[in-house]
């Protein structure tokens, strides 16, 4: 019979043949109160990214300064260019409005792609690739231009508000 350490190195090595493993999808309640907010944030090897599952905004909460808003981001190591799927109540009250944004040399371009109310359950998918970032939620969709380059992250964030994401995957 073989010692632990021969069966944990045997292991090992089997895992190393089978290459790297997708992480399992996951759930998020990402739950804040007034003026604040949560993130999952994963740094990963790209050049390529994905960010996918279904969200939907379930409360939001009231604040003077902050509107109730997620966002799923895919950032440049440097922090200099980003692409984000945001969906804000800048109303303070539903619909919420969804857009992708992207920033690079500075400068930040807003695209409308629609409206959503409270409750909908939208399956969604931000992806950074071959120099193009494809955002899709529901129906809606939207692309732009776009090089994240090696070594940015991923990440969702919500703020103000109740937004709960079933599905959620990091994926390069």
């Amino acid at each position: 019979m073989p010692d632990l350490k021969s069966l944990l190195a045997a292991i090992a090595s089997f895992a190393a043949l089978a290459g790297p493993a997708q992480a399992a999808p996951f759930s998020y309640d990402c739950d804040t109160g007034a003026g604040r907010f949560s993130e999952l944030k994963q740094v990963q090897p790209g050049p390529d990214y994905r960010i996918s599952g279904r969200i939907s905004a379930n409360e939001l909460a009231t604040h003077k300064r902050w509107a109730p808003g997620a966002n799923l981001t895919i950032e440049s190591a440097d922090k200099s260019v980003r692409a984000s799927l945001r969906i804000l109540a800048p109303t303070r009250k539903a619909p919420l409005d969804v857009v992708l944004e992207t920033t690079k040399d500075g400068k930040t371009e807003t695209q409308t792609l629609g409206r959503i109310g409270l409750s909908q359950d939208l399956a969604f998918v931000l992806a950074v690739a071959g120099g193009q970032v494809r955002a899709e939620i529901g129906s809606m969709r939207g692309d732009a231009p776009i090089s994240i380059g090696a070594g940015g992250s991923v990440s969702t964030v919500c703020s103000t508000g109740n937004f709960h994401f079933e599905d959620l995957r990091f994926e390069q």
